[in-house]
């Protein structure tokens, strides 16, 4: 139902060419891909076995819910690169990842890489704390 109203919602959009999609083309290869999924779900409906989810599952999405809560809240006023990193490093957490040098290096090398990547390079803006304050 929501790749067909994507393509429904796309008709008015213009598309350029075979070289580029248009504003019409990325929307309607995901449409396609959605229509595509619903329909292998459907045919899988058959097969379909109950599943309950252990205490452990539903603490994890549990937390996961409220880190995206609190990254949302830290994220005016703390800036990108330190909310970034709290989020991936509580995120390799709840995946099970316990060893100290990936739980520091792989979040603050990420948000430091994409806030250069999106704020200097792409010119988006993002929102700036002191640390990115002090990386202009």
């Amino acid at each position: 139902m929501l790749g067909i109203a994507v393509i429904l919602s796309t008709a008015g959009l213009s598309g350029q060419g075979p070289s580029d999609p248009g504003a019409d083309g990325y929307p309607r290869i995901i449409a396609v891909g959605l229509i595509t999924l619903g329909v292998m779900l459907l045919l899988q409906r058959g097969e379909q076995k109950e599943v309950r989810l252990a205490r452990p599952e539903i603490l994890r999405v549990a937390c996961a819910f409220a880190l995206l809560v609190g990254y949302y809240f830290m994220l005016k006023s703390l800036g990108y690169i330190l909310p970034t990193t709290v989020l991936i490093a509580g995120g390799l957490l709840i995946m099970g990842v316990r060893r100290l040098r990936p739980l520091v290096l792989v979040p603050t090398i990420f948000a430091i890489a994409t806030f250069f990547l999106f704020y200097v390079v792409f010119g988006v803006p993002l929102p700036l704390g002191q640390i990115e304050k002090v990386l202009q």
